[in-house]
């Protein structure tokens, strides 16, 4: 009903004209080819041409090329284009011409085309030009046909020479040299340069490759044959092919052996050795060594050794050079040897490397003789009834072939005698056959004067399977036996000293021969109050003078300090028998030793003490011997910081010096942390008692084991405050007394939840150390929502006393701070009553927003309302740990709806976004209202003016 009736408008317009006269080509750029379009007419390029704007009057293209271009217009030369075919693409088509030329490039010219029309338009339109590249189909090369691929030394072969036949690919700028060379001329050699022109380019020339002749056996030899060329045409310049050739070897390796007279060699080295020549039978192309071996170096030698080597070089290889094969004693009866001498070649030539030469057979001639030599060098051929004996030395002649056992036999058994059983026998074997062995015989003891008697020692093979030595007689040393019978007594006397403890010695006697009658010997102390014997009388038969009866001499103790005393036993012979009747005997001396000795007998219990006084040491005393006067004996500490004793001293006497008394030792605490002390205790005599009066004190070591440690004594192991401010406290202490000053810090590890108003730091002393001193503890407000917080109060101690320094006692105290804060968003309007905004108006309303805590990441207020009736700006308010409690201000507009809708009241929403939980998703809401500006009506614009627009164009009115 508002828009009903409403009046009409009218506008007037005016067309402008937009066409160019203009020519399209295409491509721009070309490229044409030197292939004939007979044989291929595929590779013709093209250029299509149209008008762009319908013409006039005809309008005629003419194409021409530049100056001796490569190429040839072949259609397309005049295109005409009229209004009915003005925009039908026309072609112009070029061919590349053809040469035998092969250049760097493609050569470019000029593709012109003229417009030609009386139609002013197309009249005036300027000639195009197109760039154009002829694309060159002529290669660089050398074209090279091979007769053959093998050469051979063998000038007659029909494979001598092979040729090359060689033309060029295409024609060259100027004249071209080739050049044939081998990569070895001592295998094979080419054939002299030839040349080519412009004019003979494609005609066939031909190199001659020769196989070179030599004296090297070996494989067949592998080279190179490489032609390269020559010219001031840098496209033929530096050209090279190579090809593989082989030149194919016409020589056998071979080791030709000579030698001098018969093949026998000698162990007897003065007869002349046997000479072995060697020469190669081809040239080899590196050294050959031929190592000369005997097959047996117990037989034979070369050059004085077990192998010799003889070289041959390009230069010697046809040379005989010769080696001495020389016979060696082997000193074994083995007659006539055969052994063999061999030969090894070595080389980098492969055809002489471990070349198969042939071993040449001798014999060696034997001259020894098995045999066995006796000896007693210097020493004289007697033994005697005392058991002297005689050595035997025995040795063999030659080395036998299996172990040679001798053995020695005596022709009187009851004069002299080898050992028994195989201890008479002596074994020789390969390895030791020429070193002496000894057998002795030994005069046998009769028991009879009988003088001097003589015998024989008979040595003899006793076995072997060496059939040389098995076969050889016995061989006897003449010897005689010595009589030792004497009457005589024996006495072996064990020790001289006794003692007053009853230390004992011996006395061993025995007849030196057997008697007629029997023997009875008398023994006499000189003192029996120093020494006592077993027996006094003992008596030899005839059946028993050789075997030993034992006197024992012991001491007698006296009670006594008399000192050491010395004493006799004398002994008398007597008998039927006129030999041993009144044998004068010499006395046998002793020393009795006196054993009463004054000494301090102490012993420890232990060797530690602690400083908590619960191990104790004791020590206890006695004398060794009973005193003459009283005795007293101090105990003292040499510490007594450390330790204490009790008692200070004890007394002996003669009624109790052999009962022991006791010292208590007992540990000392010093409430420091010192280690372990370690101290001793002396103990001293006192007394008239001249024997007591100078012996040394008696020291022993001891060590006090240290029970004190560093360390803070803290009495709570937590405290607990909160955001107001309120206060919490503990005690602290030393767990020992320091040598130096302690100060003590307490700190808070977060100063944003707590700190330490008071009681730090704290001083200790050595007088005070185990007095408390206070620490206090004080809760720190934040804005943070962050419930009860965990912080500890940190205690360093610092002191030039190393067991309270570098944090060797540090502790702390957990410690918690209750938390005061909330979150929260305070939303309001800035005015009390309702906002209200105006359609049309630039008044706005205000609105403020802030946050009851500090938050931990920003926060994001969005504000949003009815899009359609008021706008907020800004839209997001950001609030972060610095300006979270400063209000910040919001603008509502007014939206001019052009709709006829009255006053609209909607709601204004606040709503916070963030990473921080507790500030995540709030939202408030406040009410405002729009009041409305529209009334219904029509406007058109432009009013009662002209509109112009071109040809192709629009125009708008509203």
């Amino acid at each position: 009903e508002h828009y009903d009736g409403i009046s009409r408008v009218f506008l007037r317009g005016a067309v402008s004209d937009d066409d160019v006269a203009a020519v399209s080509y295409s491509p721009l750029s070309a490229k044409t080819y030197e292939t004939d379009t007979t044989s291929d007419p595929t590779t013709e390029t093209a250029f299509s041409v149209h008008l762009d704007t319908e013409p006039t009057a005809d309008v005629v293209i003419s194409a021409s090329l530049s100056a001796g271009a490569p190429a040839d217009i072949v259609s397309g030369t005049s295109l005409t284009f009229s209004a009915d075919d003005w925009d039908v693409d026309q072609q112009v088509i070029l061919q590349g011409q053809d040469d035998d030329v092969a250049q760097s490039g493609p050569t470019t010219f000029t593709l012109s085309m003229n417009v030609a029309s009386t139609d002013a338009g197309y009249g005036n339109v300027a000639p195009i030009v197109i760039s154009v590249d002829n694309i060159n189909d002529d290669v660089v090369g050398l074209a090279i046909a091979a007769s053959s691929e093998v050469t051979s030394e063998d000038p007659a072969s029909p494979f001598n020479p092979a040729t090359f036949s060689v033309t060029l690919k295409s024609q060259p700028l100027e004249s071209v040299t080739i050049s044939c060379s081998t990569s070895d001329s001592g295998v094979a050699l080419c054939s002299s340069d030839i040349e080519f022109s412009t004019a003979n380019w494609a005609t066939s020339q031909v190199f001659q490759v020769t196989g070179v002749d030599n004296d090297v056996a070996g494989a067949d030899a592998v080279y190179t044959v490489s032609l390269s060329s020559s010219s001031s045409d840098s496209a033929y310049d530096n050209l090279e092919e190579s090809y593989s050739m082989t030149n194919l070897n016409d020589d056998i390796a071979g080791v030709a052996v000579t030698h001098s007279g018969t093949l026998v060699t000698s162990e007897d080295v003065s007869v002349d050795p046997v000479s072995v020549c060697l020469a190669l039978e081809s040239e080899p192309t590196s050294l050959v060594d031929i190592t000369v071996a005997s097959s047996d170096t117990t037989e034979a030698l070369v050059e004085g050794a077990s192998s010799t080597t003889v070289s041959f070089s390009s230069s010697n290889w046809n040379v005989a050079q010769c080696v001495d094969v020389q016979g060696q004693p082997d000193l074994t009866q083995d007659g006539t040897t055969s052994y063999s001498v061999s030969f090894v070649a070595t080389s980098s030539d492969s055809s002489y490397d471990a070349i198969s030469i042939e071993a040449v057979s001798l014999e060696n001639l034997d001259i020894d003789v098995a045999g066995f030599s006796l000896s007693t060098g210097s020493q004289s051929l007697v033994t005697s009834e005392d058991g002297a004996g005689v050595a035997i030395s025995i040795v063999l002649d030659t080395i036998p072939s299996a172990d040679v056992v001798l053995c020695g036999a005596s022709s009187d058994e009851t004069e002299g005698t080898f050992p028994s059983g195989d201890d008479a026998c002596v074994t020789f074997d390969s390895s030791d056959w020429d070193v002496a062995q000894i057998i002795e015989i030994t005069g046998v003891d009769d028991d009879i004067v009988d003088g001097s008697v003589s015998y024989q020692g008979v040595i003899s093979v006793s076995d072997t399977t060496d059939s040389n030595y098995n076969a050889l007689s016995s061989q006897a040393v003449l010897l005689a036996n010595l009589d030792n019978d004497v009457a005589g007594v024996t006495i072996a006397q064990s020790g001289l000293e006794t003692s007053e403890a009853g230390a004992s010695q011996t006395l061993s006697l025995a007849l030196d021969s057997q008697p007629y009658a029997n023997v009875t010997v008398l023994l006499t102390c000189s003192d029996s109050t120093e020494g006592s014997l077993s027996s006094e009388v003992i008596t030899f038969t005839p059946d028993n003078y050789d075997t030993v009866q034992v006197v024992t001499v012991t001491g007698v103790a006296d009670n006594v300090d008399d000192g050491n005393q010395a004493y006799s036993v004398a002994l008398s012979v007597s008998s039927t028998d006129a030999d041993y009747d009144s044998l004068s005997l010499a006395n046998r001396q002793f020393s009795n030793t006196d054993d009463d000795t004054a000494e301090v007998v102490a012993a420890a219990s232990g060797s530690q003490t602690y400083e908590s006084g619960q191990s104790l040491i004791t020590v206890s005393v006695l004398l060794g011997t009973e005193p003459s006067e009283t005795v007293t004996i101090s105990a003292v500490c040499s510490d007594g910081t450390e330790a204490s004793v009790t008692p200070s001293s004890v007394d002996f006497d003669s009624a109790n010096y052999d009962k022991a008394q006791t010292f208590t030792v007992s540990g000392l605490k010093d409430y420091m942390v010192d280690g372990t002390i370690d101290y001793t205790l002396t103990l001293s005599t006192v007394t008239s008692a001249t024997e007591y009066s100078s012996l040394s004190d008696s020291v022993f070591s001891f060590a006090n084991v240290d029970e004190d440690e560093a360390g803070l004594v803290v009495s709570e192991s937590s405290v607990s405050v909160d955001e107001s401010g309120s206060t919490d406290s503990f005690t602290v202490k030393l767990s020992s007394k320091p040598s130096e000053d302690v100060v003590v810090t307490s700190s808070s590890s977060d100063s944003t939840e707590g700190s330490v108003p008071s009681g730090s730091p704290l001083t200790f002393t050595s007088t005070d150390w185990n007095t408390t001193q206070t620490v206090t503890v004080r809760g720190v407000d934040d804005d943070l929502v962050d419930g009860e917080s965990t912080f500890s109060i940190n205690i360093v101690a610092v002191s030039s006393d190393d067991n309270y320094n570098d944090g060797n006692v540090d502790t702390s105290v957990a410690a918690y701070n209750q938390d005061d804060d909330f979150a929260s968003l305070v939303f309001s309007s800035c005015v009390d009553s309702t906002p209200v905004v105006h359609e049309g108006s630039t008044a706005t309303a205000c609105f403020e927003a802030a946050l009851t805590s500090e938050p931990y990441f920003d926060v994001s207020v969005a504000v949003t309302t009815d899009a359609t009736e008021g706008t907020v700006q800004p839209a997001v308010l950001v609030f972060s740990a610095t300006n979270w409690s400063t209000p910040q201000q919001l603008a509502l507009s007014a939206v001019d709806d052009d709709f006829e809708d009255g006053s609209q009241s909607y709601c204004v929403t606040a709503a916070t976004s963030s990473t921080d939980d507790d500030y995540n998703s709030f939202s408030t809401c406040i009410t405002a209202a729009t009041v409305d500006n529209d009334v219904a009506s029509l406007h058109v614009t432009p009013a009662n003016e002209h509109v112009v627009i071109d040809e192709g164009d629009s125009g708008n009115f509203s």
